[in-house]
């Protein structure tokens, strides 16, 4: 899937950084390793990248895998489905995901 890569930048000078590498911690929780790209700082570090919260809550839960489901914030970015799944989820199941009956059902797992 097409989209923005992860970036960060350097917390020293505030260059951009690039990703060498990252690796998978847990379902929720990814180390990614940066470089500083100003050649006058060349800055080093680790990042680390954890889901926290579910706005929408999957279709396919995995077993053993708890994200608390939360209100949307005031500050959160929303994405329409169309945009992220395209045509891949059909109507009747858009509209599953958003009834009132799916979120109450969902938060009782």
């Amino acid at each position: 899937m097409a989209g923005k890569r992860f970036s960060m930048r350097c917390p020293h000078c505030r260059s951009a950084t690039r990703t060498i590498t990252s690796k998978q911690l847990s379902d929720l929780v990814r180390e990614i390793y940066l470089d500083c790209m100003n050649v006058e700082c060349l800055w080093r570090g680790v990042a680390q990248v954890g889901i926290v919260r579910t706005l929408v809550p999957s279709m396919t839960p995995a077993k053993g895998v708890s994200i608390p489901m939360v209100e949307r914030r005031s500050n959160d970015i929303v994405v329409s489905h169309s945009t992220t799944v395209g045509n891949s989820v059909s109507a009747a199941a858009q509209n599953e995901l958003r009834s009132p009956s799916f979120a109450k059902r969902m938060s009782l797992n």
